[in-house]
This record gives structure tokens, sequence and C-alpha cells, in this order.
């Protein structure tokens, strides 16, 4: 199953007694002469920021932890070749929280 950011926060906004907070409703704006966003438009822009930061991270090699979600990292894979020297490269993995799992 493929769930899409669009839908992901869709669900989130629909379901607010599941996902409290103060994402449910429009934020005042950092800069004053900026109109207020709608929460669906909040929310796009938060979930984008923090793939991209994530995107960032995992790219230059660092593992990323998320609590309450699982931490993102890299094992090392061992190639034997046949001729030349034996290479080790990185193989991305996904390891849920302990407390994602209970649920």
């Amino acid at each position: 199953m493929v769930v899409t950011d669009t839908e992901l926060i869709t669900h989130v906004l629909n379901n607010p007694k599941s996902y409290p907070g103060p994402h449910n409703v429009s934020q005042e704006r950092t800069s004053k002469g900026l109109q207020k966003l709608d929460p669906h438009r909040q929310l796009t822009l938060i979930w984008d920021a923090a793939s991209n930061r994530l995107r960032e991270m995992l790219l230059e090699g660092n593992s990323v932890s998320i609590p309450k979600f699982g931490t993102f990292s890299f094992e090392p894979v061992w190639h034997q070749v046949q001729y030349g020297p034996a290479k080790i490269s990185k193989m991305p993995r996904f390891a849920p929280s302990t407390e994602r799992r209970r649920r």
C-alpha cells in the first residue's frame, strides 16, 4: 500500500482526536505582513521540511532517529569480488521504535 503525503496530511487533519495539537488550526505567521495559512498548507510545509532534512542527513551518510517512530541508519554490506579487493557498501535500513511495535 502506498500513501501519499497529501493523503497522510488529510488523514491527520480529519482525525483531531487521534492527532491533537496546534497543527489543527491556522497559526500566526512569523512575518506579520503575510496571511495565515490553512492547516493543510501548514502541515504540508512542515512535512516537506522534515522529509527534506531527513533526505539531506541520509545522503550525508548520517543516521537519523525520530523518537516514538524509529531510526533510519545504514548497515555495512561486504561485497566479495573475484578479482581485486573486496568492497564494503552501505545499505539503508529502518528500525521501528519499540513504542511503534507495541501498537
